[in-house]
């Protein structure tokens, strides 16, 4: 699971919203209330913060420089808070703090980013004699108060005051994988990534202050303490409650795992920090000593603050990524025999959960956090359950503290009823992988299950007893249920009359026109790239609804030119910005707004070094190009040729972004687990076929052969970063991923193979092209959506299936769209779809409600592009 969504479901039960929206209630507070107005000081919501800004005429604040973070506990906040904003306000020192507890504990949760952890409080001292007399005030009217370690900063004294070298205004510059990265200016005004890792680093031409020298030495020495018992093999995972490493003791040699607790950090919904559930553990795992499938407890220490669990280290792998490799998804297998095999082991592994969660059970305690994370499987299919951080004694009646979306039982269920709800929740996730959605419709249950005996044909000894136990009556929170069976998705022809009515309906009904942020509830990165755009935002959105024939719209389009018109962000690419928009309103007929914007941006990206189709000078020029084809005037196809030799430069050095001040592609470090798109290098929207489809359409509007020669080297340099399975399917490689996605994976390649095909005769791109569309009929996604879900395969297999060899090509084409049954949900108003991570509904392109549209209007001939400029015709030369 991304650990960036769970923050999002804060403040609304059915869509993602920013956290900050989320209402304290009883049991939390709103920071803000805390704060007494000063007469002159601007306060400013900044997402899940909230700015405070000195009156006018204070000394201008720097782009950049030594910056303050107090860190805090939910006990000590407001008493914090009142405490340094008052001195802030003395001192007209700029600042900004967590807007309300809920944030407080999204942001300082188990899951949650460590290098923000225990970020509570920004101070921006405009000077160093500024912030070396700030640190020595508040030290002595906060200093000691308790508070997590900010892994990123320099601790002053003994917390909860931390310093960091950063940036105090946003700036942004290019990694050489074309990532957008924070930035921050050197001496000779380049702009460089501005680290922001859990370790702290100081840019090598900053001189660190006199007065923070002497703490700044052991930090950078990483030193580790001399009393350790250990030596640290490897890293087995981290959160931000601590480590879990591959460990081997000094005193016997034996290896182990080293579990660490760090201090207030890794908060679980009751507010226990890493140590407390650690202890928890220990005692438990002492307790349940000598029962097979629990690891044997060691020793337990308490070193540098820290708490540290010694335990059996425990062979394999999860049972989440034993499914991932052995799910009858892997085709390889797919036939009566694979499907026999599959289900012993699964019997096999499942009996020794039963008797193992009983063995529990009868020592008086509950797991209380089963989820297929949670159990390790060897080679020989033995089985070991591991993460006792949430065990209470089976008669406990407080809260649940951990739970995993799709495994949590309802909160009906408690002690050992819990567990055994969470076990069924187990015994389907082995039979069809798509527990996620149960986090959003619990109802749904009946389909997965309906679907699970279907692939497998399971006994009804087997359906009947998890029919009885995941299935329920009562009202989903998110007010969501299974879709209407009026409402079935059951082939390409459709008819698709009442699908249509149904999406439009729901989209429109779940509209919010008052809103400043946006309009259309999408996907969480609305709330980085602005509510505006085509991936995410509006413009996606009304675009798919006009193709559809939906009236009624021109407040929505007023909305989108007033958005494009105040952000305080302002972004210029075809997915996340004006470029994108420009191209939509041209769709509505609004010509001038739309050619004024298209100029804007042109504008605003001279010097873009970025060229990715998502954000950058592919999906830019390709807007031009297509304004030129429009209109006929040559400034458009100018400032396309412009963008093109940039994108026929970074093809051909391999760099996305090759410029002075580009970063090496690997210089900046992320966090590769989510999915924001800068965790994202290959593909359509993220990768080389971007490029190429660029090129290939400047070919068709040019005629000029280098941009042909340019796009086949792209193509092939997306190939390169695919892999062949063992079921014979070729996908992109990410990472540790393979992804067949249109957006991100091979679904979007075999479309620009298509394209480029049309005009060059290549080996290389006509055998790959069977391959790379085996991976868009797999017959199960995660996400229905159109980017990274099943809407997006079903229509690039029907785009390339003119060059497929295949006699059942349109029975699986038919397939994919009957797979869209799995995920459709009904609201108040008519058809919904989950979004990325199905943990809340989505109306926008990329994940949600419109990109499923977009797929009927393909299918039902109002449009032939499944995304902008993708469509199968040939561009004719010259203006059209």
């Amino acid at each position: 699971m991304d650990a960036r969504y769970p923050a999002y479901c804060l403040a609304d039960a059915r869509f993602y919203d920013s956290p900050d929206r989320a209402q304290p209630g009883d049991e939390g507070v709103d920071y803000r209330d805390i704060i007494a107005a000063v007469a002159g000081w601007q306060q400013v919501p900044a997402g899940q913060w909230t700015q405070f800004q000195p009156p006018p005429g204070q000394p201008e604040l720097p782009a950049q420089g030594w910056k303050i973070h107090v860190s805090v506990t939910l006990d000590n906040a407001v008493e914090i808070l009142t405490c340094v904003s008052a001195y802030c306000f003395r001192k007209n020192i700029p600042f900004k703090f967590l807007t309300n507890s809920h944030v407080f504990m999204a942001r300082n949760g188990k899951y949650a980013p460590r290098e923000s952890s225990g970020k509570f409080l920004t101070l921006y001292p405009c000077d160093l004699p500024g912030l070396k007399q700030t640190l020595h005030d508040l030290d002595r009217e906060i200093g000691g108060s308790a508070g997590p370690y900010i892994l990123s900063d320099l601790q002053w004294n003994q917390g909860p005051l931390y310093v960091r070298y950063g940036g105090f205004t946003w700036r942004y510059t290019y990694g050489g994988d074309g990532t957008l990265v924070a930035a921050i200016e050197r001496p000779d005004g380049v702009l460089v990534a501005d680290i922001r890792e859990p370790r702290f680093t100081v840019p090598d031409w900053v001189e660190v202050p006199d007065f923070l020298a002497e703490a700044v030495a052991p930090r950078l020495a990483g030193e580790q303490p001399e009393e350790f018992p250990y030596v640290v093999q490897g890293v087995l995972h981290f959160s931000n409650g601590g480590g879990v490493y591959r460990a081997r003791r000094f005193r016997d040699g034996r290896e182990l795992v080293l579990k660490e607790g760090r201090p207030h950090a890794g908060l679980d919904r009751v507010g226990r920090d890493a140590p407390t559930r650690l202890r928890t553990e220990h005692t438990v795992l002492s307790a349940l000593r000598g029962i097979p499938g629990i690891p044997l407890v060691h020793d337990y220490h308490v070193l540098g603050g820290h708490d540290f669990l010694a335990m059996e280290y425990v062979r394999g792998q999860s049972l989440q990524t034993w499914i991932t490799v052995n799910y009858l998804n892997l085709r390889a297998v797919n036939d009566g025999g694979g499907t026999k095999e599959y289900l012993e082991s699964v019997g096999h592994i499942l009996d020794q959960l039963e008797r193992t969660l009983r063995a529990v059970h009868d020592q008086g305690y509950v797991f209380n956090d089963l989820h297929p994370g949670n159990i390790m499987i060897d080679d020989d299919l033995n089985l070991t359950l591991i993460d006792f951080e949430a065990v209470q004694p089976k008669d406990y009646p407080g809260p649940r503290a951990l739970g995993a979306p799709g495994f949590t039982p309802p909160d009906s269920l408690r002690g050992i009823d819990g567990d055994l709800y969470s076990l069924s929740a187990v015994r389907l996730f082995l039979y069809l992988p798509l527990n996620s959605l149960l986090a959003l419709c619990p109802a749904k249950a009946t389909t997965l299950i309906d679907a699970a005996q279907s692939r497998l044909s399971l006994d009804n000894d087997v359906i009947a007893p998890l029919t009885r136990a995941l299935t329920t009556s009562q009202t989903a929170p998110s007010g969501l249920r299974p879709a209407d069976p009026a409402l079935a998705f059951t082939s390409v022809a459709g008819p698709w009359e009442s699908h249509t009515t149904a999406l439009t309906a729901s989209i429109l009904g779940s509209a919010s026109p008052g809103r400043q942020d946006r309009i259309f509830p999408g996907d969480i990165n609305q709330f980085f790239h602005g509510g505006g755009g085509v991936a995410f935002g509006a413009a996606g959105v009304i675009d798919t609804l006009h193709q559809a024939g939906a009236g009624g719209l021109e407040s929505y389009v007023e909305w989108l030119e007033q958005e494009t018109r105040t952000s305080r962000q302002p972004r210029f690419g075809l997915y996340d910005g004006m470029a994108g928009i420009s191209h939509v309103l041209y769709n509505l007929g609004r010509t001038e707004a739309a050619c004024g914007l298209y100029d804007r941006s042109a504008d605003g990206s001279e010097g873009l070094s970025g060229t990715k189709l998502f954000d950058g000078l592919s999906g830019i020029g390709l807007v031009g190009l297509s304004f030129y084809r429009r209109t006929g005037k040559t400034r458009y196809r100018e400032h396309a040729v412009r963008a093109a030799v940039e994108v026929e430069r970074a093809i051909e050095s391999g760099v996305f972004a090759a410029s002075a001040s580009t970063l090496p592609a690997g210089s900046v470090r992320r966090d590769r687990r989510g999915n924001s798109i800068d965790n994202f290098s290959g593909g359509l929207l993220y990768g080389w076929s971007g490029l190429a489809l660029f090129m290939v359409r400047m070919f068709e509007a040019t005629g000029e052969d280098r941009w042909l020669g340019a796009a086949l080297t792209a193509v092939h340099r997306d190939l390169d970063q695919c892999e062949t399975l063992s079921d014979g399917t070729m996908q992109v490689k990410n990472q540790a991923r393979v992804l067949p996605y249109l957006a991100t994976g091979s679904a979007g390649v075999a479309l620009v193979c298509d394209l480029v095909l049309n005009h060059v005769a290549d080996d290389r791109l006509r055998r790959a092209v069977t391959p790379l569309s085996l991976a868009c009929a797999d017959d199960l996604c995660v996400c229905g959506g159109l980017f990274n879900g099943r809407a997006g395969l079903v229509a690039a297999l029907r785009q390339v299936a003119h060059r497929l060899d295949w006699p059942d090509v349109n029975e699986r084409i038919d397939a994919g769209v009957r797979g869209l049954n799995l995920y459709a949900l009904s609201d108040e108003y008519g058809l919904v779809f989950p979004g990325e991570q199905n943990l809340r509904a989505s109306t926008d392109l990329a994940t949600g409600s419109a990109g499923v549209l977009r797929l009927i209007n393909v299918l039902a001939g109002r449009t032939s592009e499944i995304l902008p400029f993708l469509g199968p015709e040939p561009w004719a030369i010259g203006p059209h």
